[in-house]
């Protein structure tokens, strides 16, 4: 636990934060959205899980971990009781400050662990002006776009049950916080038809050949925690190796 608690700079001192900087650390910095997750799940999944990786992988990679960014973009579910959705110049505003004022003291490496799809254009936006101002090295990483990859040998049929609210987001829910999530609450999407529009999946409209998704909730109730286990371990595992291959790339560089 010890280890766990001193790679956080809120937890640290600052004099333990500039014996850090000795390390050229990457550092890592969650963020996410308070926005729902269906009837059944804790508001706040996104950054909760970005902060749960973000702190296992730091454990294997002498990484530092900067406070977790809550409020994300989300105004498609701004009207849902208890949401915040931040501006986009907000948005931009606070991860450039941030990058800013961590750069200011020598630290080089920056690996955003953002957990929800909807800040990327605006994270981006603040990434690159950091980048061309500083010369620091700015990456991203997607916890939930990760697991998404790793999660379709795990299911029969992957593509019913994937969405916004549904799986596999409620069987990791269920291994990191069974506490916080009411299964007598999930309810599985009438995805077909949806709205009248014809559904090739949880998620995909059948659009002829188009590559087009809605985001629409799948099936929570087939979810199990030991799958959330697997896809989680295994999704930090990818962060890890994402952080060693980052860190080798070396500070300043512009292409």
């Amino acid at each position: 636990m010890e280890a766990t608690l001193t790679r956080h700079l809120a937890r640290m001192t600052w004099t333990q934060v500039a014996a850090a900087l000795a390390r050229r650390p990457v550092v890592l910095i969650p963020l996410g959205a308070l926005e729902p997750h269906g009837p059944h799940m804790p508001m706040g999944l996104d950054f909760l899980l970005a902060e749960h990786m973000a702190e296992a992988a730091a454990e294997q990679t002498d990484s530092l971990i900067a406070p977790t960014l809550p409020h994300g973009y989300g105004v498609s579910s701004a009207d849902f009781p208890g949401a915040v959705t931040l501006r986009a110049e907000t948005l931009i505003a606070l991860v450039e400050d941030t990058l800013r004022s961590l750069a200011r003291h020598g630290l080089t490496h920056f690996l955003l662990v953002d957990n929800h799809r909807s800040n990327n254009p605006y994270v981006e936006v603040a990434a690159r002006r950091i980048r061309a101002e500083t010369g620091v090295l700015v990456g991203s990483f997607f916890p939930w776009g990760t697991i998404i990859n790793l999660a379709p040998p795990l299911y029969d049929n992957f593509a019913s049950v994937v969405g916004h609210g549904g799986e596999p987001e409620t069987s990791v829910a269920l291994h990191l916080y069974p506490d916080w999530v009411d299964m007598a609450q999930a309810r599985p999407d009438r995805f077909a038809p949806f709205h009248g529009q014809t559904m090739r999946s949880a998620g995909e409209p059948a659009l002829g050949k188009a590559a087009a998704h809605i985001w629409i909730t799948g099936d929570p109730t087939i979810a199990e925690p030991g799958r959330g286990r697997t896809l989680v371990d295994s999704a930090i595992q990818e962060l890890v190796r994402v952080i060693e291959a980052f860190h080798r790339l070396p500070a300043g560089m512009r292409s």
